[in-house]
């Protein structure tokens, strides 16, 4: 989750900025972040992961924002393993396929009864939108960056 990121220009000067097809207010809406990380961790870079650095971040919902919230995370995480997978990655495809089969199995289960915990039937939804949508948009393959139309 980006809300406590921070990254020298030169990593961006590196793998470039955030990918903005992705991401709020994009239209596969969500993980511009993750694929950032994604995208540092491909080139090489390093990054770190600090749990000694605390901030507080308030991203709090009602309970009604969160049907829409849990479908725009789906589609953000399809629409980024769509667009390494896209870009020749076999870990990013065998990712893709691997999530969708356990959300499927989690979702039937849950369906049958056989699965308490809640519905990931919305963010399932989502996330097939996001692979589907990812096709929607040309890739950069050497920058592994969404080309906008």
């Amino acid at each position: 989750m980006g809300a406590n990121f921070a990254a020298r220009r030169s990593l961006f000067d590196r793998i470039g900025l955030f990918d903005e097809v992705l991401g709020g207010g994009g239209p596969l809406k969500s993980s511009q972040d993750f694929d950032l990380q994604y995208r540092a961790y491909v080139a090489g870079c390093t990054t770190i992961f600090r749990p000694d650095v605390k901030i507080d971040h308030y991203g709090v919902r009602l309970p009604e924002q969160w049907p829409a919230t849990d479908r725009a995370y789906g589609t953000g995480d399809g629409a980024f393993y769509a667009k390494h997978a896209r870009c020749g990655d076999l870990y990013a495809l065998r990712t893709l396929v691997s999530q969708f089969v356990k959300l499927g199995v989690r979702e039937a289960l849950h369906t049958l009864g056989i699965r308490r915990r809640y519905s990931r039937a919305r963010y399932l939804r989502g996330y097939l939108s996001g692979v589907i949508g990812s096709f929607g948009f040309r890739v950069d393959r050497a920058r592994r960056m969404y080309v906008a139309s």
